[in-house]
């Protein structure tokens, strides 16, 4: 099931098959960098693959010859946690440490 989630204006896509969530990162012109809107829209998919009863696995995927470029410096929006968001690689490493654990 393809899901249009208004992450997708953020650049990051949800998708599941069966048990299999996939959370792709789709900016390629930028090298998929994070800025805060895709910060945002990457934790809102893994969210809600957290809350999926059905979601046995998580993959995160990305688009173009980049999987990220880690944050981008481009980025001029506002951003009183810049610093957190600037660590989303660990964040995304703890997140997959606290998500909830389904037995088959």
């Amino acid at each position: 099931m393809t899901d249009t989630l208004p992450t997708a204006t953020a650049g990051v896509h949800y998708d599941q098959d069966g048990g299999v969530a996939t959370v792709t990162l789709d900016r390629e012109s930028a090298l998929n960098a994070f800025d805060a809107a895709q910060y945002d829209a990457t934790h809102a998919a893994l969210g809600r693959a957290a809350d999926t009863e059905s979601v046995r696995c998580v993959l995160i995927a990305a688009r173009g010859r980049a999987f990220s470029a880690g944050s981008d410096l481009q980025d001029e929006s506002p951003d009183p946690d810049a610093y957190e968001r600037a660590n989303y690689l660990q964040t995304l490493m703890s997140w997959s440490d606290t998500a909830p654990r389904r037995s088959a």
